[in-house]
């Protein structure tokens, strides 16, 4: 396993922050206090953005939307992914069943969507070469609704279809089948793999699919 995942911290690039409780004024990088990852944080960066928004401190400020989601990845990867990882070497999965590696990846996705996504992103990079890591990160990923994993979600599973692991391949077709839609679809009708029992499965899902997109419209009609 590389070490970028277990030892990984995001560089403080930005110095400023703007402080809505001083009247615009800005603090230095030593003035801040330390970043805490939980519901009044994030209900309060939300504040800073509308406040941001209507006050068109954006445009006066204009890298401090890019700073809040930066700090928001950054304790994301510094804080929870050795426990991530952690939580994926130990737990098994089964398809239908929840695991603590869900549950943590869901109470991330209600607290900010955007950056765990690309968290879930830089964890599946970094682990292409760890079948463990990268099934566990696959199939959670395939439990959420297409639209909320979109299009991070399915990138992370149209890469793995192209993995020499077969079990890795099968597991991104699962993540197609189980958001069965029409672009889930038409990604698997163009796909071709050289193992025969995985091509058999592919076009089984391609079927199934396309049965049930069909029946879907005609109820509509």
């Amino acid at each position: 396993m590389s070490k970028t995942i277990f030892d990984e911290s995001g560089s403080d690039e930005i110095k400023t922050v703007f402080d809505e409780s001083d009247s615009g004024k800005i603090k230095t990088k030593s003035e801040r206090p330390n970043f805490v990852p939980d519901k009044e944080e994030i209900e309060t960066t939300d504040l800073i953005i509308q406040e941001s928004e209507s006050s068109n401190t954006t445009e006066t400020y204009p890298g401090i939307e890019n700073y809040i989601n930066k700090k928001r990845l950054d304790t994301l990867k510094e804080n929870f992914t050795r426990e991530l990882i952690m939580l994926i070497r130990e737990e098994e999965f089964e398809y239908g069943l929840d695991t603590k590696a869900d549950i943590l990846v869901r109470k991330k996705m209600e607290q900010n969507a955007l950056a765990t996504k690309e968290w879930l992103t830089t964890i599946f990079i970094e682990s292409f070469t760890n079948t463990r890591i990268l099934l566990g990160v696959l199939i959670i990923i395939s439990r959420f609704d297409y639209s909320m994993i979109y299009p991070e979600g399915q990138i992370m599973a149209t890469a793995a279809l192209s993995h020499k692991n077969p079990e890795i391949q099968e597991c991104s077709v699962r993540a197609f089948e189980n958001w069965g839609n029409r672009e889930s679809l038409n990604i698997l009708k163009n796909l071709k793999v050289s193992t025969e029992w995985l091509q058999e499965y592919i076009n089984e899902v391609i079927d199934d699919l396309e049965k049930e997109l069909h029946g879907i419209t005609s109820k509509k009609n």
